[in-house]
């Protein structure tokens, strides 16, 4: 690392017990920022106990002289082959323009590339850090240490004043929940092959996916897989949509959490119907407004069937790349003809 603490703070890894205070640190940074809170103990928590992640390893946390926390990085390097990576970094408002931000930044820079001997051999390894659009001096200091700006992601929300008409389904094709019992796998190697075709995706081993999947739908509070939907034909899954109940920023806002459908059976309207039905069901529960997060320069036109669905974009946010190392690229970065 090429910078060092600030005079008055002190770095370590984060910990389990840091859990609330850190909550504390996001909330009060993203309401700075972009005015809502983003956060919540319980995710956070299930987020550092997911597989392959480390605390010791992959986090970082600085403090104040009285011990609370006022900056915090991690690098989230779970999934093989190692790389495509992803890193986040904070700072409380009141200690901006100390110089923890930079130091942040640079142990980032490090982490990824202590990680490099995990990837495969000639391979580019890359990592990315998403900043709200309206973060100027974070977008500054990334630039400053090498990352370049690749692209924008949105969050989108549809804003439902009256009951949304029943989806018109295509024809051959049923939607209905997830039996989980008896589904989940097939489920997920779906979201697989649908976001084959989605700009960063790399391939990863099957079983590591299922054991991700398995973590957190058994971990997540508000998990209900009767928001989970299948789009079928003949029995064969062709799409899924796997939604939530819930989000931390608005108690009226549902969240679509992925939606996919494999590249044989897109054109058909599938996409489209999926969402509407959980527009349907979200409304029936008392939900006003649903959202999501795609990609602004989606490969498959994925944001064009949400402004079509009347959804409208609610946050961009700013994509961020720094190539740890050159190479062959393993990540989706256009679509396969």
């Amino acid at each position: 690392m090429n910078t060092k603490l600030p005079s008055g703070y002190t770095a370590r890894p984060a910990t389990l017990d840091d859990v609330d205070a850190l909550v504390a640190l996001f909330n009060e940074q993203s309401m700075a920022m972009i005015g809502v809170v983003t956060d919540e103990s319980e995710e956070v928590r299930s987020y550092f106990q997911r597989p392959g992640y480390s605390l010791a390893e992959d986090t970082l946390m600085i403090a104040d002289a009285c011990g609370k926390p006022v900056g915090f990085a991690d690098l989230s390097d779970t999934t093989e082959p190692h790389v495509h990576l992803y890193s986040f970094g904070v700072v409380h408002p009141e200690h901006c323009g100390r110089g923890l931000g930079g130091y942040l930044v640079d142990w980032i820079i490090a982490r990824g590339c202590r990680g490099l001997v995990r990837a495969p051999e000639g391979a580019r390894v890359t990592m990315v850090q998403m900043v709200p659009s309206q973060d100027a001096a974070g977008a500054k200091l990334l630039e400053s240490r090498g990352f370049h700006y690749e692209r924008s992601s949105y969050l989108m929300r549809i804003t439902m004043d009256d009951a949304p008409a029943a989806p018109q389904l295509p024809a051959g094709i049923t939607i209905r929940p997830i039996h989980m019992e008896t589904e989940f796998e097939q489920a997920v190697r779906t979201i697989r092959t649908s976001f084959k075709d989605h700009f960063g995706f790399v391939e990863e081993p099957f079983e590591q996916s299922l054991e991700r999947w398995r973590y957190f739908t058994s971990s997540d509070p508000h998990f209900d897989p009767k928001v989970w939907y299948l789009a079928l034909d003949d029995g064969e899954i062709a799409g899924v949509c796997y939604c939530s109940p819930h989000t931390e920023e608005d108690p009226e806002m549902a969240w679509v959490n992925t939606l996919g459908v494999r590249r044989e059976w897109r054109g058909r309207g599938i996409g489209y119907a999926l969402l509407r039905t959980a527009f349907v069901e979200f409304y029936r529960r008392g939900f006003r407004k649903v959202g999501l997060g795609v990609d602004a320069e989606s490969l498959t036109g994925a944001t064009r069937l949400y402004r079509k669905a009347g959804m409208d974009v609610m946050r961009e946010y700013l994509n961020f790349e720094y190539e740890l190392r050159a190479g062959v690229e393993l990540a989706t970065r256009a679509l396969a003809r």
